[in-house]
Formats: structure tokens, C-alpha cells, sequence
């Protein structure tokens, strides 16, 4: 069990915004076109920084990119998605491997979407299940792995 020095410098790390457009764009599963088109339709994307004219992006950014990805996959607007994603995801250092986000289909609605583990999903007609835990732990070490 890590001790909090080193729980500390873990999610440390995970907000440096180390990685540029292109990086953030594979690591997230998204074409670096359909990203810049996300920054463009979405006005100011809350989750990058410009320096230098540039755009950067940290760990917990990629992952909320991640999550809102395969919202959209689903059929979400990706408004919703990212709202949704950043919701859940940004600043969440305790998202465990079996936590699922369960979502209402064809919702326009952040509150028809639950956190919850995989055992205790939500008793809804129809729902997408999105593995937060999983996506959050291959998100974070193949982040890792491009930082180091």
C-alpha cells in the first residue's frame, strides 16, 4: 500500500499537462482531427491549457476524453459526454478497477447518468455501461508509459 508521499506525486504527475495534441488524441482513442473538432465546436475546451499557441494536455484530461469517446460511441452528444466525463473523471483518484457509468440512452441530461460499482447497476428499462475502472487503469498506464 503506498504511503501518501507517494499517493501525492502518483496523482501529481497525472495533472501535468505534458502531452500535446496529437499524443492526447491517440491516447484517447480519438483522431487528432475529431479532437481539434471537439476544441473548435465546444468553444473553450475546459480540459487543455494553451502555452505558447499550443495545446497541452494532462493525464486526467485524456481520461475524461477517453470516457467521453465512448459515450459518444454510444449515441451521446458530445456536450453531454464531455459533461458528463468531466463530471465523473476530473480530479477522481478513487475510481476503482470495477466502477461502471451507467447511462441512460438517448438522455440529454447529466443526472440520467450513475457511478456505481458493476454488482449494484441501476434497474432502468435500458442502459450503456461504460467499465470507468478498467478504461481509468489502461488510460493511466499508457499514460504513464508515454510520460516517462
Amino acid at each position: 500500500m503506498p504511503n501518501v508521499r507517494q499517493e501525492v506525486a502518483m496523482r501529481e504527475w497525472r495533472r501535468n499537462r505534458a502531452f500535446s495534441t496529437d499524443e492526447a488524441a491517440d491516447l484517447s482513442g480519438l483522431h487528432p482531427s475529431a479532437l481539434r473538432d471537439w476544441v473548435a465546436t465546444c468553444g473553450t475546451l475546459f480540459v487543455s491549457e494553451r502555452q505558447r499557441g499550443r495545446r497541452f494536455y494532462s493525464a486526467e484530461d485524456i481520461l475524461v476524453l477517453r470516457v467521453a469517446n465512448e459515450m459518444v460511441k454510444g449515441g451521446a452528444v458530445t456536450l453531454l459526454a464531455l459533461a458528463v466525463a468531466w463530471e465523473h473523471c476530473a480530479g477522481a483518484v478513487w475510481i476503482n478497477r470495477d466502477s461502471c457509468l451507467a447511462v441512460k440512452p438517448g438522455s440529454v441530461a447529466t443526472s440520467s447518468t450513475v457511478l456505481c460499482s458493476a454488482d449494484a447497476l441501476p434497474d432502468w428499462d435500458s442502459i450503456h455501461i461504460i467499465h470507468l475502472g478498467r478504461i481509468a487503469e489502461a488510460t493511466y498506464a499508457a499514460c504513464e508509459a508515454a510520460y516517462k
